[in-house]
């Protein structure tokens, strides 16, 4: 009589694998909107990250600088507070704004239109809110991948905010308005394109 050993079954990588599979059901219909939540939060932060430079060359001290911070973070504040007053505002324009503000800044090449960065904080404080408020739409009301569908969308916004700004970067050392339209116009088509 002969025995056969019984293959070792391991439960754990099975689960895993079933899991990886249930998450990427869930997330199936949702990758457009973390695209563009990712592409728009990226296109809110750029202009901050320029707006020394950009003071500097349109005549404003760098004393404004705290103040002006200060200003884009209440706004921002209040405006996600008061997003549903503005709900007639359409998705789409509220996360094409930003990148467009970039795009108007470069092609000016005037550096006092920095000030056009308090309307992208205002837009920043609404569209997290109306992102946030579409992803929770789309998700079922029972998934146990609410969070982490959530941390995709700020890992998205942190891998493309990352690309976006070494490339800006790199062309800012040459001409900071240049990288502006670049970055400007590369973030309104990508957002142009996600949405439609």
């Amino acid at each position: 009589m002969t025995f056969i050993k019984t293959p070792n079954i391991d439960r754990e990588n099975i689960n895993a694998k079933h899991e990886r599979q249930s998450i990427f059901k869930e997330c199936k219909g949702l990758w457009g909107i973390l695209l563009i939540a990712g592409t728009f939060m990226a296109s809110t932060l750029i202009g901050s990250k320029f707006s020394q430079p950009l003071m500097l060359s349109g005549g404003i001290s760098l004393a404004f600088f705290g103040v002006f911070t200060t200003v884009c973070s209440i706004i921002n504040s209040v405006s996600s507070y008061f997003t549903t007053k503005f709900e007639k505002i359409p998705f789409g324009i509220i996360m094409l704004v930003p990148s467009i503000i970039i795009l108007i800044i470069g092609v000016s090449q005037n550096g006092i239109l920095v000030l056009l960065l308090f309307v992208t904080a205002a837009c920043r404080g609404m569209g997290n809110i109306k992102i946030t408020a579409k992803l929770n739409e789309r998700i079922s009301i029972n998934s146990k991948y609410r969070a982490m569908i959530n941390s995709i969308k700020s890992l998205l916004f942190r891998l493309i905010y990352a690309i976006v700004i070494f490339c800006m970067g790199f062309i800012s050392d040459y001409n900071i308005y240049m990288a502006l339209i670049v970055g400007g116009s590369g973030l309104a088509l990508l957002m142009i394109v996600l949405q439609y």
